[in-house]
């Protein structure tokens, strides 16, 4: 195999606690032509000296000096204009990567047409804070890699990816332009951009120890669980439906014109629920073309948004 440069970006936040280990897996991979760059957002525990200590250690991993608090969407997107590269990862501060994955998720990506924005995203396996294997959780409800699935759902879990350079490239050339407050999450823009302009696809292996603890960004269980429900009840944050119609909107912005016809409808039709209230063409066009939210408790809520004035959809959403 032609030796593919690859480039891991991590964002770390106060993560002393596992960043080591993790740091570890990366150094231990039998894929060798990496290179980690790491933006911390104001760690105020010991994450900057383990990072400064590993820089030292293993030149191929690079630490951003002197960089402002972004968070962790503008944070990672950043990261992918520091430099060219034919594979991009991303990497959280608190996982364990199998030693073979760098080599498993390239290899599968050697016959993709080049030209193309692609991202392959694999396997995993949840573990808690002391790295124990979690009974297993259905996190994969749903394997629709189309563009019109991702427009309300993301199936694709940051940890996990891997995307060309073609993808990369597309949002590099519209960082200027881009809003990072209305997207959801840096691995769902992505993963517009490869269903839309390119494909997503799987690796059917779990090569991500994903770690579940009371501290997580995303995906956390417990105690964090009850107070982002409690948000909900009191609309003290918006509800998903409203922050997925933000994120379509600038994605359409950006990439709209570049998508097939097809695409641009169903892209528009998202976009525009934010300042048009159509009720019956609307739940009509989401019914024809079978737009749904996989969960159900969320797709329950998408077809109420659909019929609410928009004064309302803005108040409760």
């Amino acid at each position: 195999m032609v030796n593919q440069n690859v480039v891991i970006c991590m964002s770390t936040y106060n993560g002393e606690q596992f960043l080591p280990q993790q740091l570890d897996s990366l150094i231990a991979q039998d894929y060798p032509h990496w290179q980690l760059l790491v933006h911390d957002d104001g760690s105020g525990d010991h994450t900057q000296q383990i990072l400064a200590e590993y820089s030292q250690r293993d030149q191929r991993i690079q630490v951003r000096a002197d960089t402002p608090h972004l968070g962790v969407v503008k944070a990672f997107l950043s990261l992918l204009a520091e430099q060219d590269a034919d594979y991009y990862f991303f990497s959280d501060q608190d996982d364990v990567w199998a030693p073979n994955k760098l080599s498993q998720m390239i290899a599968v990506a050697k016959d993709f047409e080049p030209t193309l924005p692609g991202l392959w995203h694999c396997g995993f396996v949840q573990i808690d804070a002391d790295g124990v294997e979690l009974p297993e959780q259905n996190w994969h409800l749903y394997k629709d890699a189309s563009f019109k699935g991702y427009l309300l759902n993301n199936n694709v879990i940051g940890c996990t990816t891997m995307f060309n350079r073609q993808a990369r490239d597309l949002v590099v050339a519209k960082w200027a332009q881009m809003d990072v407050s209305a997207l959801f999450m840096h691995d769902w823009l992505i993963a517009l951009i490869a269903s839309g302009l390119g494909q997503v696809l799987t690796v059917d292996q779990p090569l991500v120890g994903y770690r579940q603890h009371a501290n997580n960004v995303v995906g956390a269980q417990g105690q964090h669980r009850w107070r982002k429900l409690l948000d909900r009840l009191t609309l003290k944050k918006k509800l998903k439906i409203w922050q997925i119609c933000r994120q379509d909107q600038q994605f359409m912005a950006l990439y709209g014109q570049q998508l097939t016809p097809a695409n641009q409808e169903l892209g528009q039709f998202m976009a525009d629920l934010l300042h048009r209230w159509r009720p019956l063409k609307q739940v009509r066009f989401a019914k024809q073309h079978h737009l749904t939210m996989h969960a159900k408790a969320r797709d329950v809520q998408f077809r109420l948004f659909l019929w609410l004035p928009l004064a309302l959809r803005q108040r409760l959403f």
